[in-house]
């Protein structure tokens, strides 16, 4: 079937035509006007209408006229088949995929007649999430499987049913829409349905399967250290019986709590109070244990993540008697605002008592068995000054210090003969942790106050650390212009892997300098040794002498903060502005390096590297880490670079910055939230579908479909099959004809005498 039709390049508007028009009609009163009186009437018509012929021929010229020749075919239309493989529809917890390759099999492997493919309708096959994708009936099963381990493919039935409609120009008679109905965009998204084509759709799965899941976890986003925080988990119960499950929290592979509820109602509020032992953001796993169904990752095992920061240095003070360096220390913790201080200080010891026990060695009752016992982990600091664990029966006790270090506590351990020649601290485990080698007890010498004055020594190994390490001067200038100390406790020098920061200047330990300052770090915590009792002397006698009266205070709170890690004292900064990120946005790592002196350091190299972590339930189970980003770069002249990532997957990570040339090494992880909406809510929507079907003249299945019957209702369609366009303004036809009306008209007017 041939179909002429014409067109114009130029179309002119309304307010064109009404402008040419009067154009035109003046063009002819002004020839009218100078036509000659002895000229007929019937010229004068002729000559007049062949001008407002030129005129109006010019006019379409102008336009640019095209004629187009359309050859067209009646055909058997197209059907478009929409199948749903979001999360709800592929998860490995429903038997959706199961029943959706079901239909595809029973049905669509003979939607086209491939002996009569002029008459047989053909599919056009489509998968759709969150987008939409062009496919072939052989690849939909493997994107089914595909898509099962995903953790973000939400369901938009609208945005794809508007691409189809948009790309259809009239092929498709009808599309045929596969899904459970549970849209993540809410029923609103009808009223945005722009499409004239019949929308059949059909229901896959059912709300019968029993499920047990957590729906939700609420959680602040931030909390301080040691201080313990609501964490509210939400379990949903869809037609199980009554069941006995257990609901774990986990920290770092670790079981911190743990609960076993019994399911009453449809959703059970599970309160945990979690109290953080880490600064930093830690990231928290919540799941479910002992179903007696096959249960998907993504609804039974959920994790969260917490930005934990320090409110307060929590010191627990245990001094062995009191002095001068006692009094100046307490004094000095009470009154900076940062400080939570408990104290105990012994007025006599336990070989002064009258029975083998504590009671009366203090002022108030030692309550150390609750302290070490309960109460030990809530510290961030144990300072011991001049202090004999078992002069104050907490001897028994020293493991627990030992294990308090080991897991990420600062022990500041200085004074005199009771600190470095304790017989309990000798024998125990707490003396290989130490940074400075204790003698024997019957070894131990303190040099006579009177004989022994000094000025400490900054020691080699010590000028770029950071404890010492103060902005206004060197710390060796500084100590130069304070009062002298007096006494040493003599030790048998350094353990392995401690730093000696001050030394004395004469006194030797196994042929080296004495170390009066020492410093190490034992897996997660940090020890600070100071061998003398005489510091106070920096704060009382260095003031009254004219010195710098707040170094001492500084000089402490600056131990503190190395002890805890405090970031102010690390030269190699990350910042990352919190934990908890979306999927598909742009992550920034803030990261900033200085110099051993705490000045920029612009230019240095920086490697930065990101692992995915796998999350586990189980306790026992390794946390495996794989590299999947890695970066080199360097700093500009602040000492500054800002680091863009684009992550793919929700989970958790892991990133590692590091300068090879400064020995600096810094771990930082942090969450990438899955969009968890499509599995928090899996419930079939057969009323969405049925809006849908309703909305465009379709028809609706519920759980039972054959294609036959959507096949057998179609009307046929043109297609065109050829289309040729001619150039009518460009004709030699239309040149010439334009030539001989020119021509006539000017024949005509001379032969009338027009101007």
């Amino acid at each position: 079937m041939n179909d002429f039709y014409l067109s114009y390049v130029y179309k002119l508007s309304s307010s064109y035509v009404i402008i040419f028009s009067i154009a035109g009609a003046l063009a002819l009163l002004w020839t009218f006007i100078n036509f000659s009186k002895n000229l007929t009437n019937s010229k004068k018509a002729v000559i007049l209408i062949l001008r407002a012929v030129i005129f109006i021929f010019a006019l379409l010229i102008f336009m640019q006229p095209t004629l187009t020749l359309s050859q067209t075919e009646l055909k058997r239309p197209d059907i478009a088949i929409l199948i749903d493989t979001s999360g709800s529809m592929t998860s490995d917890n429903s038997n959706r995929s199961k029943q959706l390759s079901s239909i595809i099999n029973n049905n669509f492997k003979f939607c086209q007649n491939k002996n009569d493919k002029k008459n047989s309708a053909k599919c056009v096959f489509y998968t759709f999430n969150e987008s939409i994708k062009k496919t072939v009936l052989k690849d939909i099963t493997r994107t089914i499987k595909l898509n099962q381990t995903s953790t973000s493919l939400k369901t938009d039935i609208t945005k794809a049913l508007n691409a189809v409609s948009a790309e259809s120009d009239g092929r498709y008679s009808s599309i045929i829409i596969l899904s459970d109905g549970a849209d993540n965009f809410s029923d609103d998204n009808i009223e945005k349905l722009n499409t004239q084509i019949p929308v059949h759709t059909v229901l896959v799965g059912n709300n019968k399967d029993s499920d047990i899941k957590i729906s939700k976890i609420k959680s602040d986003w931030f909390a301080f250290l040691h201080k313990p925080f609501p964490v509210h988990v939400y379990i949903k119960n869809r037609g199980r019986n009554v069941e006995k499950i257990n609901v774990s929290l986990l920290h770092d592979n670790k079981l911190i709590s743990s609960k076993k509820i019994t399911l009453k109602s449809d959703t059970e509020d599970i309160k945990f109070n979690v109290t953080p032992q880490k600064t930093g953001i830690q990231i928290y796993t919540v799941s479910l244990d002992n179903l007696t169904s096959k249960s998907s990752i993504n609804s039974n095992s959920k994790y969260f993540s917490v930005k934990v920061s320090r409110d307060k240095y929590r010191i627990l003070h245990l001094s062995g008697s009191p002095t001068f360096d006692q009094r100046f220390l307490r004094d000095t913790i009470k009154q900076w605002p940062m400080a939570e201080l408990v104290s105990f200080y012994l007025l006599r010891n336990r070989l002064q008592s009258a029975n083998d026990n504590t009671s009366g060695l203090s002022l108030i009752p030692f309550p150390k068995d609750e302290l070490f016992l309960k109460h030990l982990d809530e510290f961030d600091i144990i300072i011991m000054q001049d202090f004999d664990p078992y002069s104050a029966g907490v001897d028994k006790y020293i493991d627990k210090i030992s294990e308090f270090v080991l897991n990420g506590g600062g022990l500041f351990i200085l004074g005199g003969e009771k600190s470095f020649k304790s017989r309990s601290i000798y024998t125990s485990s707490l003396k290989e942790l130490l940074p400075v080698k204790l003698k024997s007890p019957s070894k131990t010498l303190t040099l006579p106050e009177n004989e022994s004055l000094f000025t400490p020594r900054v020691s080699q190994q010590a000028k770029n650390h950071p404890l010492i390490q103060f902005k206004s001067k060197s710390f060796q200038d500084i100590i130069f212009n304070m009062p002298k100390l007096a006494g040493i406790i003599s030790t048998g020098g350094l353990n392995d892997n401690a730093v000696k920061l001050l030394e004395h200047p004469y006194v030797k330990s196994n042929s080296k300098k004495a170390p009066l300052l020492a410093v190490t770090e034992r897996e997660d915590g940090r020890i600070i040794a100071l061998t003398t009792d005489s510091l106070w002397r920096w704060r009382f006698v260095g003031p009254v002498n004219g010195g710098d009266g707040n170094f001492y205070t500084e000089f402490i709170k600056r131990s503190f903060k190395w002890l805890v890690k405090d970031p102010e004292l690390e030269r190699l900064k990350l910042q990352i502005e919190t934990g908890d990120y979306d999927i598909k946005k742009v992550i920034t790592f803030n990261i900033s390096v200085n110099m051993p002196d705490f000045t920029p350091a612009g230019g240095q190299k920086v490697k930065l590297e990101i692992f995915k972590t796998t999350p586990v339930s189980d306790q026992n189970a390794i946390n495996e880490s794989q590299s999947i980003f890695k970066k080199s770069f360097a700093t500009d002249s602040s000492g500054i670079h800002n680091q863009e990532w684009y992550p793919k997957k929700s989970g958790t990570y892991k990133v590692i910055v590091s300068v090879k040339e400064q020995h600096l090494l810094l771990e930082e992880q942090f969450l990438i939230k899955p969009d968890s909406s499509e599995y928090d809510y899996m419930d079939t929507n057969p009323q969405y579908l049925k809006k849908l079907s309703d909305k465009t003249r379709g028809q609706f299945f519920n759980n039972t479909f054959n294609f036959k019957n959507i096949n057998n209702d179609h009307n046929r369609f043109k297609k065109t099959v050829l289309k040729k366009s001619y150039p009518v303004w460009a004709s030699p036809i239309t040149l010439l004809i334009m030539l001989m009306l020119l021509f006539i008209q000017w024949y005509l007017g001379r032969k009338s005498g027009l101007p």
